[in-house]
């Protein structure tokens, strides 16, 4: 108990979980220890009422079950102490992994968010583009078979400019600072 009371502040969030599971396990140690010795408490009072307190050899046995039922209720206290010691121990690892997993949900949702301005300032460029990747007249392009690149490089331009207008608002709002 005392091993893993000092291993709290060394544990990576990694192993966390083998930490939570070490510590149920010693819980389910110490409460199967410490029920049976209940009853060796009933066993060993029961035992010292029924020898002989007028017989000297009988009240020694008595003085030693009451040393013996001494010791058992000691035992008993150390148990119950060292179970409310893991008890306190998995509430701090609990709380540990709840703050971790409440920091990542934060990031991926911050994450989440930069994706989503970044999809919404490329979705216009994509409708632009697929205007143009129909069966449409495209523009200059005349009936002569000129074809010139003016058209081309002014929408191309077009996309970029409003690629860059929609990136500086987003950052101007604050959308792609967090």
């Amino acid at each position: 108990v005392v091993t893993v009371e000092d291993s709290v502040s060394i544990t990576r969030p990694d192993d966390m979980g083998l930490a939570l599971q070490r510590i149920f396990k010693l819980r389910k140690e110490v409460m199967n220890i410490r029920q049976p010795l209940h009853d060796k408490i009933d066993v060993i009072r029961s035992f010292a009422r029924h020898c002989d307190i007028s017989d000297t050899s009988s009240s020694q046995v008595a003085l030693y079950l009451s040393d013996i039922c001494d010791h058992v209720v000691t035992m008993i206290a150390n148990l119950e102490q060292a179970e409310q010691m893991l008890s306190r121990l998995q509430s701090k690892y609990l709380t540990q992994v709840h703050f971790d997993s409440g920091r990542m949900r934060n990031g991926i949702a911050s994450a989440l968010s930069k994706l989503t301005v970044l999809a919404s300032i490329l979705v216009p460029m994509q409708f632009i583009t697929g205007l143009f990747g129909m069966n449409v007249r495209v523009p200059g392009k005349t009936h002569d078979g000129d074809n010139s690149l003016t058209w081309w490089f002014s929408i191309l331009g077009f996309i970029l400019g409003l690629t860059v207008i929609f990136a500086w608002v987003a950052k101007r709002i604050g959308l792609l600072d967090r």
